[in-house]
This record gives structure tokens, sequence and C-alpha cells, in this order.
């Protein structure tokens, strides 16, 4: 049976992640989605169990493969994109100490005019 090399594309955006599995020529052949859960604890808090990221991931990698016979044998390349500044803290054993706090919080808000104004604004967002 001849195969046909796919790149596997993974979006783990806020929402859901998405899996597509493209062609070297860029036709999509097969895809798969999962849905994240947001959490909002407060008022402007915006978070997310970083395990529901990797329950997202297989499900939706499942539906792509699922959806494409052999296609565990065809992927001859990953690309990977993700949430913007989304952050987990982990301890040594790389373990979730808490649920991640996303791009879209808040809750530092009132801090931003003390950096812009000490740390200067076109800086903090160079670098």
């Amino acid at each position: 049976m001849e195969t046909t090399p796919l790149v596997l594309g993974i979006d783990m955006s806020t929402t859901a992640c998405k899996a597509i599995l493209w062609t070297l020529q860029g036709e999509a052949v097969a895809e798969g989605r999962a849905s994240l859960s947001l959490l909002r604890p407060r008022p402007l808090w915006h978070e997310q169990p970083a395990q529901c990221w990797w329950t997202a991931l297989v499900e939706a990698v499942r539906q792509a493969a699922d959806r494409r016979t052999g296609a565990a044998q065809e992927v001859v390349a990953l690309c990977v994109t993700a949430q913007r500044e989304t952050f987990v803290p982990v301890d040594a054993e790389d373990r979730p100490l808490r649920p991640a706090i996303l791009w879209m919080d808040e809750r530092g808000r009132e801090f931003l005019p003390r950096i812009a104004r000490d740390y200067g604004a076109e800086r903090f967002h160079r670098e």
C-alpha cells in the first residue's frame, strides 16, 4: 500500500484543540476537535486545568487519525501552535501546582501603568 506523507498540525487555542492532517501540498485530509473548559474563579480571572490540554490533544488527534486510514504511518512532520502567554506553574516532577493562568487573565491589570512607567511600555513589549 502506498502512503502519502502528511503533516499533523495541532492548534491548542483557548477554547479547543484542533488536529488537522495535511498533505505536503497543503490539502487538509482529516481533522479532529476537542473543546476546552474555561474557569473563571473570580471576575477578570481566566484559568484552565493543564490536564485538560493533554486530554483534548489526545481526543483531537484520535479523531483525525480515525478519519484517515493509515495516518500513523503517514505523518512525517508535526506543527504545534499554542495560546499566547498562557502559563502553568509546575513542581520538580512537572506536575501542575494550580490551574494555568490564561493569556487573557486580567488580575495584574492594576500593575500595568507602573510597569509602563518604570520599565517602559515599548521595552516591555519588545523584550
